[in-house]
């Protein structure tokens, strides 16, 4: 068994094939719906008709540029808990390639495609904190995703300009952080993020696995956050997500915030101040 942290991006861009057959384009079957949570925000779609239709969601846990992705549909789940799944927006000719985690939403097959961002990351940059923030004009130029889920055929969902999509996404963030008690502006023009300090070590490890989970044979994400003082001590924790009603969030809230060292956030002009991290970690068998 393993405990999994899921970084930000879960693979370097790499070229799609040069030959490839027609690939098969669903158009949106109903408008977008933004759902304001306490603690996340959706955006979901339903694209195409019947039994071949899929909704797509994505889903923030704090402001930015990237987000998890959600397909639901006849066409996904699996015997295996893991599918591979190539995913590329705008459909450029590179991908990212994700460990995607199968399993349901209410009655329906659904697989959790992992993290990614409108704009593919290059693959000359290894540490995401050299990304740069994308800006209005580049999310307003993505219009199509492209998925590749290994044992199906791939599709593309035709989503209209994305620029409307994040920036109804950035007022829900940016409500969601305000709910939290942090102020939006400053947390935008930080001039340092909160930062793991090395001792830490790993958050979670495998022996934090629960005995209950692992009889069970029960596996799951959680999305978990850590509100961290202007001392970098740990002020909290709270279960944002989590895919099991297991034992997972109370493990990752006590171990995590046991072991947690930080550097703490800096304002603008450089001065200690009380900020947050978000994270994740997949409980795998």
């Amino acid at each position: 068994m393993r405990i999994v942290p899921l970084f930000i991006a879960t693979a370097a861009a790499i070229p799609l094939a040069a030959a490839e057959k027609p690939i098969e384009t669903l158009t949106p079957s109903s408008k977008w719906h933004l759902d304001y949570g306490v603690n996340r925000c959706h955006m979901i779609r339903t694209f195409g008709e019947g039994k071949k239709s899929v909704t797509f969601r994505m889903v923030q846990y704090a402001p930015g540029d990237f987000f998890a992705l959600d397909l639901v549909g006849y066409r996904f789940g699996s015997n295996t808990a893991y599918s591979d799944v190539t995913i590329d927006f705008g459909h450029d000719g590179t991908v990212n390639k994700n460990r995607g985690f199968n399993g349901t939403l209410g009655k329906e097959k659904m697989l959790s495609a992992g993290t990614s961002r409108l704009v593919n990351n290059s693959d000359e940059i290894t540490d995401y904190a050299q990304l740069k923030p994308l800006t209005p004009a580049e999310e307003a130029l993505v219009s199509t995703v492209y998925f590749r889920v290994v044992g199906s055929k791939p599709f593309k969902l035709a989503l209209g300009s994305m620029g409307p999509v994040m920036k109804a996404m950035r007022t829900c963030t940016d409500d969601m952080i305000k709910s939290w008690g942090y102020d939006p502006v400053q947390h935008a023009t930080n001039s340092r993020a909160v930062e793991l300090r090395p001792e830490s070590g790993q958050l979670l490890r495998d022996g934090d696995y629960p005995a209950s989970a692992v009889s069970l044979g029960n596996i799951g994400i959680v999305q978990f956050r850590l509100d961290v003082n202007a001392d970098g001590t740990v002020g909290g924790c709270k279960i944002l997500a989590e895919t099991n009603p297991d034992d997972f969030g109370t493990v990752v809230c006590k171990k995590a915030s046991a072991r947690a060292k930080f550097n703490p956030a800096l304002d603008k002009d450089g001065n200690p101040v009380r900020s947050f991290t978000v994270k994740s970690v997949r409980f795998q068998i």
